[in-house]
C-alpha cells in the first residue's frame, strides 16, 4: 500500500481495505484491495478509499462494542451524511464516536491521480 500524504507530508491513517477471499475448485486465493467493495460499482476495482487521518479524540466507557460508522467523503475529503449502525452504543457513545468522525480529516478516494467523492466505511469497537 502507498503511504498516505497530507500536504506534502506522511500520516497515519485508519486503512480502508478489504480482503476478497475465492475458491475455485482445489484452488483458494486472498486479494487485498486498497478500498472496501462499496464503490466498486461507481469507481471499479483499482480506485484508493478514502483514509482517516489518525487522530483519536473519541472516547466510549461502554463495555464491549463493535459499531459500523459509514460516511461519504467528497473529494475535498470532507465527511457528509454520517451515520451510525443501529444499536449497541449508549447516546453518550454514540455522540462521541459521530462526532469523532465529523471533525476528522480525511483524504479522499482517488481513481489514479483525480480524488473522486467516496463512501467510508469503519467499525468503531473496544
Amino acid at each position: 500500500m502507498t503511504a498516505a500524504r497530507l500536504n506534502g507530508q506522511l500520516v497515519e491513517v485508519w486503512v480502508n481495505f478489504s480482503v476478497l477471499l475465492e475458491k475455485t475448485g482445489n484452488n483458494q486465493s486472498a486479494r487485498i484491495y486498497n478500498h472496501h467493495f462499496l464503490n466498486t460499482n461507481t469507481l471499479g476495482t483499482e480506485y484508493i478509499s478514502a483514509q482517516r487521518v489518525a487522530t483519536e479524540t473519541w472516547f466510549c466507557f461502554q463495555r464491549r462494542f463493535a459499531e459500523v460508522v459509514r460516511a461519504r467523503v467528497d473529494a475535498n475529503g470532507m465527511a457528509h451524511d454520517i451515520d451510525i449502525s443501529n444499536g449497541s452504543l449508549n447516546d453518550a457513545c454514540k455522540r462521541n464516536v459521530l462526532s469523532a468522525v465529523d471533525q476528522s480529516r480525511f483524504i479522499p478516494a482517488f481513481v489514479g491521480d483525480t480524488a473522486v467523492s467516496s463512501h467510508y466505511v469503519e467499525v468503531f469497537y473496544n
